[in-house]
């Protein structure tokens, strides 16, 4: 077992690229534009790159870039000791709007809400993302943008900020300065107006959310807000006691990996000028099958006896994803809910995981998520019903236009 120290040892680093490249060919399901040749070209630079990183953190970031070339918001590493050590959180919180850089919510006195940042240690914010943005997994570059602020590990421990054009030097000192309730219920206007509002998803926040539908039950309005929504677990029972009519989730495929089509189909790309046109006849159909995949259709799920039938909003944005994008695909398939917002993350799956000795974990996505008519979603996300954006003025003002345009619907 290896200790928490911040360095390691030769033999265990090969040991941690051997298992990463065994577990990408066995289990990763998202190949799309990235070819196994590109692959194993990346593969082969790993090698000689963890030759020098014995240094924890710098291997763990090495490891990040190579699964980031990956484009799979699902697939991704992890160190317990960098997350402790590196990842303090930045007293302002951050995200890209209208393609910039916006102070979303700010702990520190002169920082007001939707300044702009402009430069950070005296580079433009724009080019330290861009710096950054190899160690990110993610489906789409909206994704990685997103994703990016809260990764406090790629951001210095002290920094010079210029944010609207004044100065400031900020600390990376406690583990978060802004704490969100996972879930929360309550009246908007008594027998009327209800909202829920849900920032991930668990066994149990699900069936206190279930609760709150109930509590709500006679209310002619919900309100169900999944901005932000991290994942976790699919949350099935939430959509039976909201939805009116059979439902499935995604459309869902894997590969097929048949080692001797595998075999003839790589034999065949790479010998088509001296085969013959017998040969290439023979081998043909192993050629189209060495990169097939399983793909099944949703199961179709029977609603709750009783469910909820008064009108029924989802509050949405670029930041949900996961098990949130889960929830709201079968209110956008069958209409029963109206979506507002924004469009989803896009990234879903069921990803592979394995735990090293150490705290490193390496998760790859093994299945990819389709919409139920096939097309794709990784990347895309779900699109609102009503497009409502966020503008940076709107952040100034502590408007939030998505609740207002609910608010409006009467």
């Amino acid at each position: 077992m290896i200790d928490n120290s911040d360095i390691l040892p030769l033999n265990f680093r090969t040991y941690v690229i051997s298992k990463v490249y065994h577990s990408i060919l066995e289990y990763f399901a998202h190949w799309g534009p990235v070819y196994p040749d590109e692959f194993e070209r990346s593969y082969q630079d790993l090698i000689t790159d963890t030759l020098e990183r014995e240094d924890r953190f710098s291997f763990v970031m090495l490891m990040s870039e190579f699964l980031s070339k990956l484009n799979n918001g699902h697939t991704w590493f992890s160190d317990n000791w960098v997350m402790r050590t590196y990842n303090q959180a930045l007293p302002i919180e951050i995200g890209h709007v209208s393609g910039k850089w916006v102070v979303l919510r700010s702990a520190v006195d002169g920082i007001s809400n939707g300044s702009v940042v402009e430069n950070i240690n005296n580079l433009p914010f724009e080019e330290f993302f861009l710096s950054k943005r190899s160690r990110i997994s993610a489906s789409s570059e909206r994704e990685a943008r997103s994703r990016f602020p809260s990764a406090f590990y790629l951001f210095p421990r002290e920094g010079v900020y210029d944010i609207d054009m004044r100065q400031h030097t900020l600390e990376r000192e406690k583990s978060s300065y802004f704490v969100s309730k996972p879930l929360e219920g309550y009246w908007l206007e008594r027998d009327r107006t209800a909202l829920i509002t849900i920032r991930q998803f668990s066994k149990s926040i699900e069936e206190d959310a279930i609760g709150f539908v109930k509590e709500f039950f006679n209310a002619e309005r919900m309100i169900i807000d999944v901005r932000g929504n991290k994942g976790g677990t699919t949350p099935v029972g939430l959509v039976r006691h909201l939805i009116d009519g059979p439902f499935g989730f995604w459309k869902e495929s894997t590969p097929a990996n048949f080692g001797l089509f595998k075999f003839y189909g790589e034999f065949v790309r790479n010998n088509k000028n001296i085969l013959t046109e017998s040969m290439l006849e023979r081998l043909s159909m192993a050629e189209i099958f060495s990169s097939t995949e399983l793909t099944w259709q949703p199961e179709m799920i029977m609603p709750q006896d009783s469910t909820f039938n008064g009108e029924l909003y989802i509050i949405t944005d670029r930041y949900c994803r996961s098990a949130g994008e889960d929830f709201i695909l079968p209110f956008k398939e069958s209409g029963r809910a109206t979506i507002i917002g924004e469009p989803t993350m896009g990234t879903t799956g069921q990803p592979f995981n394995f735990n090293f000795d150490n705290g490193m974990q390496l998760f790859v996505g093994t299945k990819k998520a389709l919409f139920p008519d096939g097309r794709r979603f990784e990347g895309v996300g779900i699109n609102p019903d009503v497009s409502v954006k966020t503008t940076i003025e709107d952040i100034k003002d502590g408007r939030d236009p998505q609740m207002e345009y609910c608010l409006n619907q009467v």
